[in-house]
């Protein structure tokens, strides 16, 4: 014989549940939003960059950062080795010099750049 369950019979859940899981879900929702907003911003940005001024950059100093070691755990290491160039060059926009290093923050030399 097979059991039925009968829908009319089953509770509901209680208040304190359904609070909980539709505070989850409109924070899940906020997030994903958040989200979203961040990566169109990204895709405007990054299309307005293609009309910014170029200028010729020169290269000062120039080096090769080498590091070697081990990666993974004790039954599945491996040797590994890292390669890491760093750039210091310099540029003037507008008869002002600026100098930056490979890694500073990008956006900021971009405003550097527009700016002056």
């Amino acid at each position: 014989m097979r059991s039925q369950i009968n829908m009319s019979q089953t509770k509901p859940p209680p208040p304190l549940v359904r609070f909980g899981l539709t505070v989850l879900l409109l924070l899940m929702g906020l997030g994903g939003g958040a989200m979203i907003a961040t990566a169109v911003r990204g895709v405007g940005e990054a299309r307005e960059s293609g009309s910014w001024p170029t200028v010729a950059r020169k290269v000062v100093t120039s080096e090769m950062k080498v590091d070697t070691g081990r990666t993974g755990n004790r039954e599945r290491s491996s040797d590994s080795t890292t390669y890491t160039a760093k750039v210091e060059y310099e540029f003037e926009v507008n008869g002002t010099k600026h100098r930056r290093r490979s890694g500073d923050d990008r956006q900021q030399v971009a405003h550097a750049e527009v700016s002056q």
